[in-house]
């Protein structure tokens, strides 16, 4: 695998812990909850959800926009090109012009729940509007979350499988040319990792960040995400 890919793979988990990490707590705001927070990491999510797709979209091509298309279709009683461009221009909204996207909220089952804008808006006008395809915003997150990994694993899954079987010794060789090709790190840095590069569990690394990532997104929506209204 190169460098490049191999690099690509670490920022799609990255982006998919960020917006695991924003769900969970979306989830766990209860009234009186915190409007400052929950603007936070409703806008968290957004993003990194986003950020996720286009990351693999710049990877593994414009299959995965069509995928995500797919299978937003239906969602809410809408097209899928019309949820997708709700998310993104919502997204936009938050991020580029700092709107308030947390504005409305109810309580259900003793949890704040954020109402979803009702329309999101092209900067320009000229696009849209596209309607919101759920009452509530984290409705919304949940047909997100069991959207995202049937758009993305189907064409990542080559490039996951080579990062799956490269071998301990090739992460000990690339571990230790990228060391010695540091101009930052000291010698004595070098010397001490040399003499120690045997106690690095390079077996147990072996297509960690494929790994997990397959497991982040396969996950769909957690338990009790959506709630009815």
């Amino acid at each position: 695998m190169n460098r490049t890919m191999e690099e690509g793979i670490g920022g799609l988990l990255w982006y998919a812990e960020c917006k695991n990490l924003a769900l969970d707590e979306v989830m766990s705001f209860r009234p009186p909850a915190n409007l400052h927070a929950m603007r936070m990491y409703h806008s968290l999510y957004l993003t990194s959800l986003l950020s996720l797709l286009e990351l693999a979209v710049d990877l593994f091509g414009p299959q995965v926009t069509e995928a995500w298309t797919r299978a937003l279709d239906g969602q809410g009683g809408k097209t899928g090109e019309n949820n997708a461009a709700y998310l993104t221009e919502l997204r936009n909204a938050a991020v580029h012009r700092g709107e308030d996207i947390v504005a409305m909220a109810t309580v259900v089952e003793d949890k704040t729940c954020v109402i979803a804008p009702p329309q999101a808006l092209h900067r320009f006008g000229k696009k849209g509007p596209h309607d919101a395809f759920g009452l509530l915003l984290r409705n919304i997150f949940a047909a997100c979350e069991n959207a995202i990994g049937p758009a993305i694993l189907p064409a990542a899954d080559d490039a996951l499988k080579a990062e799956e079987g490269r071998s301990a010794e090739d992460l000990r060789t690339q571990y230790l040319n990228a060391m010695e090709a540091s101009s930052f790190m000291p010698d004595w840095a070098k010397k001490m990792a040399r003499e120690n590069v045997d106690q690095v569990p390079f077996e147990e690394m072996r297509g960690f960040q494929a790994k997990k990532l397959r497991a982040l997104l396969n996950r769909g929506a957690p338990s009790g995400l959506a709630l009815e209204i």
